[in-house]
């Protein structure tokens, strides 16, 4: 990385959160569809998934217990 952009990255870690996204947001879109690893489906559930925490009407569940039901022997 050259000198310029590490000064440029060091700033711009020191910007608060939603100036951050902002700056985010906008260099993916610049790079193009080739470096979209997301379809359009998968974004906008993202999206909804991120909303619903945000607003407080997702339902989270502790990862230890997500674990724990996900390793527990499945009845047959």
């Amino acid at each position: 990385m050259s000198e310029a952009a590490t000064k440029l990255l060091e700033q711009i870690l020191a910007l608060p959160e939603d100036d951050r996204a902002m700056i985010r947001n906008t260099i993916d879109e610049s790079l193009g569809d080739e470096k979209d690893f997301f379809s359009p489906d998968y974004r906008a559930e993202l999206g909804r998934r991120i909303e619903a925490i945000e607003n407080g009407t997702a339902e989270l569940i502790d990862g230890e217990q997500f674990f724990r039901a996900r390793l527990r022997p499945r009845k047959v």
